[in-house]
């Protein structure tokens, strides 16, 4: 009988997912989401309903009988993975891990207690900080529920603070923390019974808009970044440590100051990154990550991780498609300068409505390359898609 598994949202990335993990007809595969927006042949059925709905989302995996819930790429649905997890005493990500890995107040709370470096912050609740009339700048503020790139503000002057402050809630809280300046990069981590397997550590593509840095894309792999694996490595073993999850995976965005040669830990999620980081590692690895993300918790022996000398050959480039503007997607491809490196690329379909891009959320899709050299991974960014955007 095949194995029952409940997919939480519907962007590219689950998409991607479905697809990947059901091309040895293994599973039958349904799909929880907001809305219907990205098709599958695999999936055998769709509920529209809000994922943050615990309660409801709890019943409908008790009433059929699912194996596992799952999704990759975003922290939107891990309080609902840890919810079912919890009440059903199910292997994986529990409630109150999913609490620390989702909302930055928490999770800023859990570094300090770690002894893990970050950068220093300040909690806010809405109403005193809009009563501050100064605050420590050049700084970061961010909404503590906010996932991605959501809710970030950089505030390089009193004059900025200001100006941001009708955008601050009474209802909500906030962290003010120290902007550093330095090198942005990331890494995933693979674990199994507590004990790191791999470390995929990836370098940034960030795009400024306006508010903060957001990745487009990642790089792999990157010599000037192993020097950093071990102290990596540090880092994932105390978060792993100190979680009640024995198998799974972490997401670090990481900064390095020049200056005072610091490593910084910036936030963590307790998921696969997202800007086609599965695919990237598939790709430079030869090694399925979507089939590990069901696996994980099911199998009795330590994962075997293959050894492929691809990464050593090759520079792997994970990259979104964004637009400039808002409107209807008339036209999106690979341009054809890059169409013989491509290994792989997902879209939206032609005719969805595009939002100017903003966060990851707002891309139009997003596609995997490798290049023998790196011409191409520090030039053209913008230049690798054809897109056409109408009103």
């Amino acid at each position: 009988m095949k194995k029952k598994i409940l997919v939480l949202g519907n962007n590219l990335y689950q998409l991607n997912l479905i697809n990947e993990i059901n091309k040895n007809n293994k599973y039958d595969t349904y799909v929880l989401s907001n809305k219907y927006q990205n098709k599958s042949k695999f999936i055998k059925k769709f509920y529209t309903i809000n994922i943050k709905n615990y309660k409801k989302v709890l019943n409908i995996f008790k009433k059929q009988k699912f194996s596992k819930v799952i999704s990759i790429g975003s922290d939107i649905p891990l309080k609902t993975i840890g919810y079912i997890n919890t009440k059903l005493n199910l292997n994986g990500l529990k409630l109150k891990d999913s609490i620390i890995a989702t909302e930055k107040d928490s999770m800023k709370k859990f570094f300090f207690k770690i002894k893990i470096n970050q950068p220093g912050f300040k909690i806010y609740n809405g109403t005193n900080l809009l009563k501050e009339k100064r605050i420590k700048t050049p700084t970061i503020l961010k909404e503590t529920s906010s996932s991605g790139s959501r809710g970030i503000y950089k505030i390089e002057s009193q004059k900025k603070f200001f100006n941001i402050k009708n955008k601050i809630s009474n209802n909500k809280k906030y962290i003010v923390e120290d902007l550093i300046m330095g090198k942005e990069f990331g890494a995933n981590i693979i674990f199994y019974r507590k004990k790191i397997q791999n470390i995929f550590i990836f370098d940034d593509i960030v795009f400024d808009n306006g508010d903060t840095n957001v990745p487009i894309g990642h790089i792999y792999p990157s010599k000037n970044l192993e020097k950093f694996k071990t102290k990596i490595n540090e880092i994932a073993n105390k978060i792993i440590k100190n979680l009640n999850i024995k198998n799974g995976f972490l997401n670090l965005d990481l900064i390095f100051d020049k200056k005072k040669r610091k490593l910084f830990l910036i936030e963590f999620s307790t998921r696969l990154g997202a800007t086609g980081i599965p695919e990237l590692f598939n790709f430079s690895h030869n090694d399925n990550l979507f089939d590990k993300t069901i696996d994980i918790d099911n199998i009795s022996r330590q994962f075997i991780f293959k050894k492929d000398n691809k990464s050593k050959k090759s520079f792997f480039l994970s990259l979104l498609a964004i637009s400039k503007k808002k409107g209807l997607l008339k036209k999106i491809e690979i341009n054809k300068n890059f169409k013989k490196f491509c290994l792989f690329k997902s879209f939206l379909p032609i005719g969805s409505k595009i939002e100017k891009f903003n966060t990851g959320n707002n891309m139009l899709g997003y596609a995997i390359f490798r290049f023998n050299n790196k011409t191409y991974l520090n030039k053209n960014i913008n230049n690798y898609f054809n897109i056409e955007i109408t009103k």
